[in-house]
């Protein structure tokens, strides 16, 4: 505790015993970690990223057993599906799933409608082709005559409504105005867009259980826990 670390040689010299007899005295007091290459104390060891440090141990052999049967108890249960904030727009959910419910709302191929995510920028960009552009579903059934449903799901992964304006020519200067009725109808379709995301994620089960083990991996790592409950 003076030191803040485990320093295995100086509580050695303190009790005058070598370094293998402090470590098997202190037992299930300290875990050496295979990524630092340092012994840490229990308290430091199982908290924190505690799926991050299961699997260093894994990954590090037999060694290590004794690390990942601790860091196995102090896993946090997973959130499952139904408490999973999975919305257009959330930076934990791949490209590729974007792109594959993108091709599934407009009825066309994965390859016509390429998905970017830049994630230091938090930006979301698509590339449709002409048949994703033109198809009944981005002109009608998710898009009006003012706003492709291409342009509106974009704008949806990066958390922004359509505003519909109107361009009004008074002979020297043009105005812009806002057109209520084709912003409404743009806003009404995308909204139908996210409703449509947030039924499809979780319908397919190889997607869902992908999704969920990474949300939770991402988002769900940490864990608190005093000595007293590993001891017991």
């Amino acid at each position: 505790n003076q030191r803040g670390m485990v320093d295995l040689p100086y509580i050695g010299s303190l009790y005058g015993k070598p370094e293998p007899q402090v470590i098997e005295e202190l037992g299930d007091l300290i875990f050496h970690d295979p990524d630092s290459k340092g012994w840490e104390t229990a308290d430091a060891y199982l908290s924190g990223n505690v799926r991050a440090k299961l699997t260093a141990a894994e990954r590090a052999g037999p060694a290590y057993r004794r690390n990942a049967e601790a860091l196995q108890v102090v896993q946090p249960d997973d959130v499952l599906p139904g408490d999973i904030d999975a919305n257009l727009g959330a930076p934990w959910i791949p490209e590729r799933d974007i792109q594959a419910f993108a091709a599934d709302l407009f009825h066309v191929e994965p390859s016509s409608i390429p998905v970017a995510h830049l994630k230091k920028d938090a930006v979301w960009s698509i590339a449709p082709d002409y048949a994703a552009e033109q198809s009944v579903a981005a002109i009608s059934e998710y898009g009006t005559a003012r706003a492709n449903g291409t342009s509106l799901l974009e704008l949806a992964l990066n958390m922004k409504t359509p505003t519909i304006y109107d361009t009004i020519d008074h002979g020297d200067r043009e105005e812009r105005v806002v057109n209520q009725e084709a912003t409404l109808a743009a806003r009404e379709k995308q909204k139908l867009i996210k409703e449509r995301f947030r039924s499809w994620v979780f319908t397919d089960p190889e997607r869902t259980e992908r999704l969920v083990r990474l949300y939770n991996d991402t988002y769900n790592n940490l864990s608190m826990v005093p000595i007293s409950t590993f001891r017991e």
